[in-house]
């Protein structure tokens, strides 16, 4: 019973962690797209010259700030994205027992061969397997942590860019259309 519970936790985990990075995939995705589009409809529709013909100095700052807002916000959200795939344990919190087991990709591939894991998994009682799993539940679960704050900060950065796309694509169309 005990281990049924540790490997579905064990199982969600991993799970979350793949959903982790599959936001940071559509957020990087969503970024570029809007960075394109913000910036090249801009570029393409010529308000930046327009901006000069049409000399009215609030509206030329108004829309330098929001480009300067986009970009930078474009740079932090991409650079919350890349960060989920790089969210590392904080070996600091544990001591090398702590991070030693059976579960562990990097513990397995310790041994020397299958036949040394075969025999290390064999002499495992089931408290010991239980406590495996739930040492590597818990460091999965802060690596998880880190790569779901980071994730949901690229998403919330993506969504005020949107706003701001669609605020450059209108100022772009206005001062296009005056001038």
């Amino acid at each position: 019973m005990k281990l049924d519970f540790a490997k579905e936790t064990y199982s969600s985990v991993k799970k979350f962690i793949t959903l982790a990075d599959n936001k940071a995939n559509i957020t990087i995705t969503i970024q570029s797209l809007l960075v394109s589009i913000g910036l090249g409809a801009s570029l393409l529709a010529n308000t930046i010259q327009n901006l000069k013909i049409l000399d009215q100095m609030i509206v030329t700052v108004l829309f330098i700030l929001i480009v300067s807002t986009f970009i930078i916000l474009s740079f932090v959200g991409i650079g919350f994205s890349i960060s989920v795939y790089f969210a590392k344990l904080d070996k600091s919190k544990f001591n090398d027992t702590d991070i030693n087991g059976s579960v562990y990709f990097g513990d397995i591939a310790k041994e020397e061969n299958s036949e040394e894991y075969y025999k290390k998994i064999n002499n495992l009682n089931e408290d010991t397997i239980i406590k495996n799993y739930t040492e590597q539940i818990y460091i999965l679960s802060t690596i998880t942590s880190k790569k779901m704050k980071n994730a949901n900060r690229s998403i919330f950065l993506t969504g005020i860019n949107l706003i701001l796309t669609v605020l450059l694509l209108i100022i772009s169309g206005v001062i296009n259309f005056i001038v």
